[in-house]
């Protein structure tokens, strides 16, 4: 028999929490706050502290490994917190979670390796921006709006194009800059 962890049980749920291991730290904890919010509403729903007391025993176990901070998420507090919580939900609460998370964190991690293979870091407000058009707007939104992103960067890294227009992307982000100053 092979080992699998929790979270390998359910690809979707698989794929989020590998593709949030591959971002940086800041982003991480980002996510984890954003994890820890939802996880948290479903844990209330479900009853909160009386719900956690009648998990069955092999759940509680694992609550309690996880003290040991062996694994990547659990070094650093703000993920250990929002991972544990999400151990803690049932299969089908923890799959509708990934389902939310899916999109941005695509988003998010494919704007990472562009900003690493350009030389530049990721910028939180973008990441944020990602975030929020995701939930608020809807994931297609958010897709296409990353797009617009791109477009207007590679526009701004490569002045041997000075035709090309500044994208709604870039407009968006002055105004948020401009509000913000």
């Amino acid at each position: 028999m092979t080992y699998r962890r929790w979270y390998d049980t359910d690809p979707k749920l698989s794929a989020v929490v590998h593709a949030m291991e591959s971002l940086n730290r800041d982003t991480q904890i980002y996510f984890a706050d954003k994890l820890y919010e939802l996880s948290e509403g479903l844990l209330t729903q479900r009853g909160g502290d009386d719900y956690l007391a009648g998990l069955d025993a092999r759940k509680k176990e694992g609550l309690t490994k996880a003290r040991s901070k062996h694994r990547w998420y659990d070094q650093n507090e703000s993920l250990h917190r929002a991972f544990n919580n999400l151990y803690a939900l049932p299969g089908g609460d923890r799959r509708d979670i990934a389902i939310q998370l899916e999109t941005p964190i695509q988003i998010v991690e494919g704007y990472e390796k562009h900003c690493a293979r350009h030389g530049s870091n990721p910028e939180m407000r973008v990441i944020e921006e990602i975030l929020r058009s995701s939930f608020m707007e809807g994931r297609e939104r958010a897709r296409k709006l990353y797009s617009l992103y791109l477009y207007d960067y590679s526009a701004a890294t490569h002045p041997s194009h000075p035709e090309v227009p500044e994208g709604i992307w870039s407009q968006l982000l002055k105004r948020v800059q401009e509000a913000l100053s």
